[in-house]
């Protein structure tokens, strides 16, 4: 894990009556373990990525941290982390939860609430995950929430960015690359890409497809009901093209109302006749005037 927390102090601190437990610790304050993470300049995280001008450069485990966090920045470069400690708390705890069931119960994953009242998330390599407070809103329960960080999840688990930064082609150039200031610019450009295809541009359809089905089989490892997620999908379906933001959420995360058949036939796949944990009210109590 990237933090520690002390799991039972929280719970007794806000008292959770919870129908599925909260397995994993989050931050004390995400907001600052977030903010921490991300906080330096983004030649610094790349140059510490790249190391030594000896080195071969490709994309590596510590090349995935240095780009989750460029992603991360960037983001939250154009979304400030809300300053609610609480809030922040319970949904790193919901991501954690679904994290410790993913193949990658042991990655650094990092979760945090931005301040915008578009209705979007994002997520960049290495566990970096953010959802926006207006997303927060248009939710009704719990496992709402859970499947839209599921679904982020995934996006991580499978390596989407990656592959998106592997496809651009900068990748085979790095390697060819001697001279370290070269190939840190070759780098950023790299990383800049990326953050635009999370921020503006979004997945390919079957990325997003891929990220759909996994997240539907998490929530079900977890506990949650994954029709809360199909319910969500399709509610963000009947808003598209409205006036509300949602529409926002459709131009990095394309197509719901195909993604919602999509989402309802892998249930039946995979849960036909079982549901899961909604978790209405703790869901009510824990986003309260937020």
């Amino acid at each position: 894990m990237g933090c520690t927390f002390n799991k039972l102090t929280f719970l007794t601190t806000i008292a959770l009556a919870a129908t599925v437990p909260f397995n994993m610790g989050g931050c004390a304050d995400t907001a600052s373990q977030f903010g921490g993470a991300i906080g330096g300049q983004q030649g610094a995280v790349i140059g510490r990525s790249l190391g030594g001008a000896g080195e071969a450069a490709s994309l590596s485990q510590k090349d995935e941290q240095a780009m989750g966090e460029s992603v991360a920045a960037a983001v939250t470069t154009q979304y400030p982390v809300v300053k609610d400690a609480k809030l922040n708390q319970y949904v790193a705890l919901v991501g954690l939860t679904l994290a410790n069931a993913s193949k990658r119960p042991d990655g650094n994953w990092l979760f945090a609430v931005v301040d915008s009242n578009e209705v979007n998330a994002f997520s960049g390599p290495d566990g970096y995950i953010m959802i926006t407070r207006g997303a927060l809103k248009e939710m009704r329960d719990e496992a709402e929430l859970a499947g839209v960080l599921a679904h982020e999840i995934s996006h991580v688990l499978d390596e989407h960015g990656l592959k998106a930064a592997k496809q651009a082609g900068i990748t085979s150039s790095l390697a060819n690359l001697s001279n370290l200031d070269q190939r840190s610019n070759a780098f950023g450009e790299l990383a800049s890409g990326l953050a635009d295809t999370v921020l503006n541009k979004g997945y390919g359809r079957q990325q997003e497809d891929e990220a759909d089905a996994d997240a539907v089989k998490l929530m079900i490892s977890t506990g949650y009901d994954p029709n809360s997620y199909l319910h969500f999908i399709e509610r963000i379906a009947k808003s598209q093209g409205s006036a509300r933001g949602a529409s926002v959420l459709m131009k990095t995360h394309p197509g719901a109302a195909e993604r919602a058949d999509k989402i309802r036939k892998r249930i039946s796949e995979l849960a036909p006749a079982k549901q899961g944990a909604v978790l209405r009210e703790r869901f009510a109590k824990m986003t309260a005037g937020k």
